[in-house]
């Protein structure tokens, strides 16, 4: 990992209880987030998170807390299938002019997972896939559960783009909401030679996330994957190899997480890392069970594979 600004590692979440991973409304996704040790630092030290371009937010996530996923699309139990979807046109290429007036890159590069430019739900991953969002259902969270089929218009248009993810929620008294990309089909990054995967985001007031990588071996069998939950000890399926980053109020900085810096939080069957099929990449906003926040105003875009 290039060391190209502020280092952002740390600890994800801690499951609480077998309660909180009821997976009634979750179709894929995020179960408990677990302790993966280590603490936040806004610069020095080594690891996965780079932030490019400005210095990261310092604001440190006690451990504890519970579910960050979801039950729509998150990572608990539930969290799963990446099935295809194959309709529509293609979103690669130019157009669609909008509030920043003129023609927009759109897909530009050909590891783009998506740069939300198509303002339709899909990925730029071979021009399909879906968005979905999910959440514990307390207070208000935006893009709203469910499919997420438009996103909001930037107000920057200097940077050269329209639309971009607004993440935006208030009053979360459970483990949060978060988002799933969910690819066409699996993406091979060992063979492609990713190293990681950026993206770029701002907040209002520094906020934590996690960015969470599915792979079969950690999604349940029941949603495609091959993991199968155990008994004893109890261990869900759904945990995901994942890494927290604090996203610094201000403007628009670039993020990148390595894949060897993701680590499963400890709730969930073990599974060896392994990143030749990934199937779903999940962006979560933790709540106060989960050692989050009840608020969250973060943008974000532009989510690519990098070599």
């Amino acid at each position: 990992m290039k060391n190209k600004s502020a280092l952002v590692l740390g600890p994800l979440l801690l499951i609480i209880s077998c309660s909180l991973h009821d997976t009634s409304y979750l179709q894929a996704g995020d179960a408990a987030d677990a302790g993966a040790g280590g603490a936040d630092t806004a610069s020095g030290g080594s690891g996965g998170g780079v932030v490019t371009g400005g210095s990261a937010g310092t604001n440190a996530m006690p451990p504890g807390g519970a579910p960050d996923g979801g039950r729509e699309e998150g990572g608990e139990p539930a969290m799963a299938g990446a099935g295809a979807m194959t309709g529509g046109s293609s979103v690669g290429g130019t157009g669609a002019s909008g509030p920043c007036g003129g023609n927009q890159i759109k897909c530009e590069s050909p590891d783009m997972i998506t740069d939300f430019e198509s303002n339709d739900g899909r990925l730029c991953v071979l021009q399909s896939g879906t968005v979905i969002a999910y959440g514990d259902g307390t207070g208000t969270q935006s893009p709203p559960i469910g499919d997420v089929k438009a996103y909001d218009a930037s107000d920057d248009c200097d940077r050269g783009s329209i639309y971009a993810l607004h993440a935006l929620g208030g009053g979360a008294k459970d483990y949060g909401f978060g988002v799933a990309l969910r690819l066409p089909q699996n993406v091979n990054a060992t063979k492609e030679g990713y190293k990681g995967i950026k993206f770029k985001a701002k907040a209002a007031i520094a906020r934590k996330i996690s960015i969470k990588v599915a792979i079969p071996a950690t999604l349940d069998a029941s949603f495609g994957g091959s993991c199968v939950p155990t008994t004893s000890p109890m261990k869900l399926c759904n945990d995901h190899p994942a890494f927290s980053v604090v996203v610094a109020a201000g403007g628009w900085l670039e993020y990148q997480v390595e894949f060897s810096a993701l680590r499963q939080e400890g709730w969930g069957v073990p599974a060896q890392p392994n990143f030749e099929a990934i199937s779903q990449i999940h962006v979560v906003l933790p709540g106060p069970v989960s050692g989050g926040y009840a608020d969250y105003d973060v943008w974000l875009d532009d989510f690519e594979f990098y070599k």
